[in-house]
């Protein structure tokens, strides 16, 4: 009797528990979309697109959160960071705008024209320039066209400067949180060339560099993605993705 009284006791814990465990989880649901941040304050969730849809806003730091509407109906949020969004908007002539978080104050962000200058060629709508990387210093100007895969360039969003295709590709690296861009990628490693038509050359496979390492994207969607450390040839091995295809990865912080 004793034996089976422990149990039924044990049982009713287990009951009472269970539901308090899960009241305490870390974890809750604050919005659906594509989220962006600048890893030290700022996220911006949903509202991605030229759809004019708001965006969810969370300061990390006061741990306010508020709704931020576009500043026009065609546009959607591209990216957050040191206490900015910007928006990518489809016209007048795609040009990005900026939003202070603190005053709501928007802008045109300085540079761009610069950038689509550069290009010396028609932009049409159907291969436009575009922004596809925001960082604290740096945005990423991106054109794609038929028979010319992605070519990026950058823009000082604070300053207006603008940097064309930087040199020697095949050996630096760029971060456009770093005031300076780009830094040259340690000894024996280097960026994996990738076939490419149109008005540049060479091309080059996305990477991320946090020193010491280096993560390579895969030469193909099933295969391993490269990890490889400075000084050495050999890569660290990952296993091939679950479902076929690695197509989102960081690195960070070791």
């Amino acid at each position: 009797m004793a034996l089976k009284r422990s149990l039924l006791v044990g049982l009713a814990v287990l009951l009472v528990s269970a539901p308090a465990a899960d009241a305490r989880s870390a974890f809750h649901k604050i919005g659906d979309g594509p989220v962006w941040a600048d890893g030290e304050r700022y996220a911006a969730v949903g509202g991605g697109g030229w759809t004019g849809k708001p965006s969810r806003i969370i300061d990390d730091v006061t741990r306010r959160s508020w709704t931020l509407a576009p500043p026009r109906n065609d546009c959607g949020v591209a990216g957050a960071a040191a206490g900015y969004v910007l928006w990518d908007c489809s016209v007048p002539e795609y040009t990005p705008l900026l939003q202070s978080l603190e005053t709501g104050a928007v802008s045109q962000a300085p540079g761009w024209d610069a950038f689509v200058s550069w290009l010396d060629f028609p932009v049409r709508r159907d291969d436009r320039p575009y922004v596809s990387g925001f960082g604290a210093r740096w945005l990423r100007a991106t054109y794609w066209c038929y028979h010319c895969g992605p070519q990026f360039s950058f823009v000082d969003w604070h300053s207006g400067a603008f940097r064309g295709l930087l040199p020697d590709l095949a050996r630096h690296s760029y971060d456009v949180d770093l005031p300076e861009l780009d830094r040259r990628i340690c000894a024996p490693l280097s960026r994996r060339a990738v076939e490419g038509e149109g008005r540049f050359e060479v091309e080059f496979a996305p990477e991320d560099y946090e020193p010491p390492w280096l993560l390579r994207d895969a030469a193909s969607t099933s295969d391993r993605l490269g990890l490889y450390h400075c000084g050495r040839r050999k890569p660290v091995a990952i296993p091939r993705c679950r479902f076929g295809g690695c197509l989102s990865r960081r690195l960070g912080g070791g």
